[in-house]
C-alpha cells in the first residue's frame, strides 16, 4: 500500500454523512415526508417512500432519489445492498451531482465490512484526483470545505465536531498556502482546538500564530527570554491577533493557569486601550472579564482577591455598559461579596444589578441575560438574608419573586424557601430561649401549613420548651408544673400515634414522671405503653432498670474514732436490709492473703457475725432508687466486714413472685493512724501519723508483703519513722504495708517495678558553642562547665 494511501483513506473515512442532505430546486411528490422521515431516522418508511417517488420522477430527482435510498440502506446496515444502491446510481450518472458523494459512501460501506481493500481503491482513485501538483489549492480549499462541514454542519441533524475541524484545518495548513490563507488556517486550527476544550493545544496553537503574526507578542517573549527559538513572523500586524490573545487567555485560564493568562489578557486590554482611541469592540468586554476571572471570581480565594476583579469589573461596566459582559460583571461583583461572607455588600450589589443603576443593556440578547441575572438575584438577595437570620426579609424578597417571576426558574425554590423561612423564625426564637415568640410563630405556621413535615418536630419542641422554662423556673427556686410539658407531648402522641416525634415525646413524659414528679407508677405506664419507634429499646431499658432488684454498699473513706462508722447503700425495690458486721484480725488476715483487699470473697456466712440489726428503708417507694447513709456499731478502733442482704424482705413483684436476693459486702476501717511509704530500689521508708492529734505515730508495728509472703517487720520509732534498707526491697518488685497499732490499721501498697539503683553524685561536664550557627569563616568560641563530687554534692574543681 501506498504510504500516502492511509493518510487519504483517513481523510475520506472521517467524513460525516448528512442524512438531511440538499435536495434538487424543486419539491418532487412525498419529498416532505421523505425528509421527514429521515429526519426521524425511520429509514424503512425511506426507502417505501423513495421507492414510490422514483416511478415518476425526473433524472435529477432520480440521481437524489437513489443516492438517499443507498443512504437509508447504509444506515440499517445493510450494507451489501447499499453498495448495490450507490454502484447502481454512478453507473446510470457518472457525472452526477451526487457521484462523489455516492463513491464515499461506498467506500464507508465497504469499510463497515471490513473489505478494506475496496474500500482502499476506491479511495484511492479519489486521492489521484486530488493530490496532483495542479490540483494542490483545490485539495487545501477540500480539506477547508470539509473542516467548515465539522465547524457548522449545513445540516440539522448533525452537531459540530471541533477536534475533527481543527484537524482538517491544520491538513488545509500543512499545503503551505500563502497568506492571508496561512494566516487564517493557523488562527482556526487554533479556535476549534479551542471549541473542542483541548486547552493545551488550544493554547500552543494561539501561541504560535501570536509569534508569526503579532510583533508585539513576539517582542515580549523575546524580552522575557533573548535566547528563545520562534518561528519567523509573517507579519507584524495579523488580522486575528486581538481574538488569538483572547482565545489563548481563555484556554491557559481553563488549564488553571491564572497567573499567565492574566499576563496575556492584560496586555491585550493595555493594547485595545492603545489603539481604540474611543472604540474597542467586541473583543475588549470579554477579554475584560476574562482578566476578572484570573482573579477566581465569582468566589475569589480572599479579599485581595476580591477588590482586584472588583477594579476590573467596574471599570468594565463603566466603559461598556451596554455589553453582556457588563451585565454578567454586574451579577458577578455581588456573587464575589457573597462568596466571602460580605453579605450587605452582596445585597447592595444585587439590587444595583435589579435596578440597572450601571448597566444598560443594549439589544435582546443583553436584555434577556439581564432580566435572567436579575431573577437569581433576587432570589439570591431572599437567601442572603436568610443566612443573616432576618427571616423577615428574606420572606418580603421571595414574595416578591413569586409574584414578580411567576415562570421563574426558583419560583419553587422561592415558595418552599419562603416555607423554611416562616418555620425558622420559630426555630430561631426556640434557639435563642424566646419561648413565647417561637410559639406564636410555630403556632402562625401550624396554621398556614398543617400537612408540611416538620409540623411533628414543632409539637414535640413546643413540650420540650414547656420542659426547659419550667427547669429554668426550679433553677430560680420556683414551683415548677412539670404537667405542663407532659401535656403538651400527649397532644402530639394522640394526634400523630405510632410516629418517630410520638415516641419521642411519648419517652420524654416517661422520663419527666420519673425523674421530677417521682410518680414512678405513672412512668412504668408511660414506658410500656411505648412499642414503636426508636424510643421503644430505650423505655424497654428504663422498664428494666425500674423494675430490678438493685444493692450496693460501700464504704466512703477511713473513719476515725472520733465519728461515727457509716456505710453507703444504693437501692432499688428493696424495703428490708439485714446487716451483718464481721470483725477480721487484720494482722492474721494480712499473713495469710498477703493484700488489703478481697474481703468480699470470705465466707462470711460460715460463721457467727459480731453483730446484726434489720434496717427499714427510708422513704421507701417501688421504682424508686434510694441512697442512704447506714451508721455501723462500732466501739472503738478496728476492721469489720459488713455484709449486707435483702434476705428477710418480703416485697414481691408488680406480678406477685417474691423479689431477687441480693447480697452485698463491705470493708469498714476505724483507725486513728496513717501511713506514707517511699522506697527506692535500696530503701524503703514509712511514716506513720496520729491523725487525730496530726502528731507522729511511735510504736508502730509494720508488716512488709510481697504478695506471697512477708518480707520484713519493723517498729516506728519516736519520730514516726520506720528505714529499712534490708536486701529483701531489692529483690521483690513490689511491697505492700500493713501498719498495726493497739486496733488501729492503716496500710499501703508500693511499686517497685521500674525503679532503678541508685549510683551516687558523678562528676560532669557540659560543653557550649557561643553561637547556634555560623557563616563560613566565623570564629568558633566553646565554653564549658565542670563539676567534681565533694561530701556528696558537686562542688568547683580544685
Amino acid at each position: 500500500m501506498s504510504p500516502r494511501i492511509p493518510l487519504l483513506l483517513a481523510l475520506c473515512a472521517s467524513l460525516i454523512p448528512s442524512v438531511a442532505l440538499g435536495a434538487p430546486d424543486h419539491d418532487p411528490g412525498g419529498e416532505a415526508a421523505i425528509q421527514r422521515s429521515l429526519r426521524m431516522r425511520d429509514f424503512e418508511r425511506t426507502i417505501q417512500l423513495i421507492d414510490t417517488a422514483l416511478t415518476d420522477a425526473s433524472a435529477d430527482e432520480r440521481e437524489f432519489l437513489m443516492y438517499r435510498r443507498g443512504l437509508a440502506l447504509y444506515f440499517l446496515d445493510r450494507h451489501q445492498e447499499a453498495i448495490a444502491q450507490f454502484e447502481a446510481q454512478r453507473s446510470a450518472y457518472p457525472e452526477g451531482p451526487w457521484a462523489i458523494k455516492a463513491m464515499m459512501r461506498t467506500a464507508d460501506a465497504h469499510v463497515a465490512r471490513r473489505e478494506f481493500d475496496a474500500a482502499e481503491a476506491i479511495y484511492a482513485e479519489r486521492v489521484r484526483e486530488l493530490v496532483g501538483p495542479e490540483r494542490k489549492k483545490r485539495l487545501a480549499q477540500t480539506y477547508i470545505e470539509f473542516a467548515d462541514e465539522y465547524f457548522r454542519p449545513t445540516d440539522s441533524l448533525s452537531k459540530p465536531d471541533f477536534a475533527q475541524a481543527a484537524r482538517f484545518y491544520d491538513l488545509a495548513l500543512g499545503l503551505e498556502p500563502g497568506d492571508p490563507l496561512a494566516e487564517t488556517l493557523a488562527y482556526k486550527v487554533a479556535l476549534s482546538s479551542l471549541k473542542a476544550e483541548d486547552w493545551s493545544t488550544a493554547a500552543s496553537r494561539f501561541d504560535t500564530y501570536l509569534q508569526q503574526y503579532d510583533a508585539d507578542y513576539r517582542a515580549r517573549l523575546l524580552k522575557v527570554n533573548a535566547a528563545a527559538a520562534l518561528p519567523p513572523i509573517r507579519r507584524d500586524v495579523g488580522a486575528h491577533i486581538h481574538d488569538a490573545r483572547q482565545g489563548r487567555g481563555r484556554s491557559l485560564l481553563a488549564m488553571g493557569d491564572r497567573v499567565t493568562a492574566r499576563l496575556v489578557l492584560s496586555d491585550l486590554v493595555a493594547l485595545i486601550d492603545a489603539d481604540s482611541e474611543g472604540e474597542r469592540g467586541d473583543v475588549w468586554p470579554e477579554a475584560m472579564h476574562l482578566l476578572a476571572a484570573t482573579y477566581g471570581v465569582p468566589a475569589p480565594a480572599d479579599d485581595a482577591s476580591m477588590n482586584a476583579a472588583i477594579a476590573v469589573l467596574d471599570r468594565l461596566i463603566d466603559k461598556a455598559p451596554e455589553t453582556k459582559q457588563a451585565t454578567q460583571a454586574a451579577f458577578d461583583i455581588a456573587a464575589s461579596y457573597a462568596s466571602l461572607h460580605r453579605s450587605d455588600d452582596a445585597i447592595a450589589a444585587y439590587r444595583a444589578l435589579i435596578d440597572r443603576r450601571r448597566i444598560r443593556p443594549d439589544g435582546a440578547e443583553v436584555v434577556e441575560l439581564a432580566t435572567k441575572l436579575s431573577q437569581e438575584a433576587l432570589f439570591s438577595i431572599g437567601r442572603l438574608y436568610a443566612a443573616q437570620t432576618r427571616y423577615a426579609d428574606a420572606i418580603g424578597v421571595w414574595n416578591e419573586y413569586v409574584a414578580k417571576y411567576p415562570s421563574g426558574e426558583h419560583w419553587s425554590d422561592a415558595q418552599r424557601s419562603i416555607l423554611d423561612a416562616e418555620y425558622a423564625i420559630g426555630a430561631l426564637a426556640r434557639k435563642e430561649n424566646r419561648f413565647d415568640d417561637a410559639r406564636t410563630a410555630w403556632n402562625a405556621f401550624l396554621l398556614k401549613y398543617p400537612l408540611d413535615n416538620r409540623v411533628r418536630q414543632i409539637l414535640f419542641d413546643f413540650g420540650q420548651m414547656a420542659w426547659d422554662e419550667q427547669a429554668n423556673r426550679d433553677k430560680a427556686g420556683e414551683s415548677p408544673n412539670w404537667q405542663a410539658p407532659i401535656a403538651e407531648w400527649r397532644k402530639l402522641v394522640s394526634k400523630f400515634p405510632q410516629s418517630e416525634e410520638a415516641g419521642r415525646a411519648q419517652y420524654s413524659v416517661g422520663q419527666t414522671l420519673e425523674n421530677k414528679l417521682a410518680d414512678l407508677e405513672a412512668a412504668i405506664k408511660a414506658y410500656e405503653a411505648l412499642n414503636w419507634s426508636a424510643c421503644a429499646q430505650l423505655a424497654q431499658s428504663r422498664l428494666q432498670e425500674m423494675k430490678s432488684v438493685q444493692l450496693v454498699v460501700e464504704t466512703p473513706r477511713v473513719f476515725r474514732t472520733s465519728e461515727p462508722a457509716k456505710i453507703t447503700v444504693d437501692t432499688r425495690n428493696i424495703d428490708k436490709l439485714t446487716i451483718k458486721l464481721y470483725r477480721i484480725d487484720m494482722e492474721d488476715y494480712f499473713r495469710k492473703r498477703h493484700t488489703l483487699g478481697g474481703v468480699d470473697d470470705l465466707d462470711l456466712l460460715l460463721i457467727n457475725p459480731d453483730h446484726s440489726f434489720e434496717y427499714e428503708v427510708k422513704d421507701f417507694a417501688r421504682y424508686r432508687p434510694l441512697t442512704q447513709d447506714i451508721e455501723a456499731p462500732i466501739e472503738g478502733p478496728g476492721v469489720f466486714a459488713v455484709y449486707v442482704s435483702n434476705e428477710t424482705s418480703e416485697l414481691t413483684s408488680s406480678d406477685g413472685a417474691a423479689t431477687k436476693k441480693l447480697e452485698a459486702t463491705t470493708l469498714v476501717m476505724r483507725s486513728d493512724i496513717d501511713i506514707l511509704t517511699r522506697s527506692t530500689r535500696e530503701q524503703m521508708l514509712v511514716f506513720a501519723q496520729n491523725m487525730l492529734t496530726g502528731e507522729p505515730a511511735p510504736g508502730v508495728r509494720l508488716l512488709v508483703s510481697n504478695g506471697a509472703k512477708t518480707i520484713l517487720e519493723g517498729t516506728t520509732g519516736p519520730d514516726g519513722v520506720w528505714l529499712s534498707s534490708e536486701k529483701e526491697i531489692k529483690e521483690n518488685s513490689s511491697a505492700t504495708v500493713l501498719a498495726l497499732a493497739d486496733g488501729h490499721v492503716a496500710g499501703s501498697g508500693l511499686s517497685l517495678r521500674g525503679l532503678s539503683f541508685s549510683g551516687g553524685l558523678k562528676p560532669r561536664g557540659y560543653i557550649t558553642t557561643d553561637r547556634s550557627a555560623y557563616q563560613p569563616g566565623d570564629g568558633v568560641n566553646i565554653r564549658g562547665v565542670l563539676r567534681e563530687t565533694s561530701n556528696g554534692q558537686y562542688a568547683l574543681p580544685t
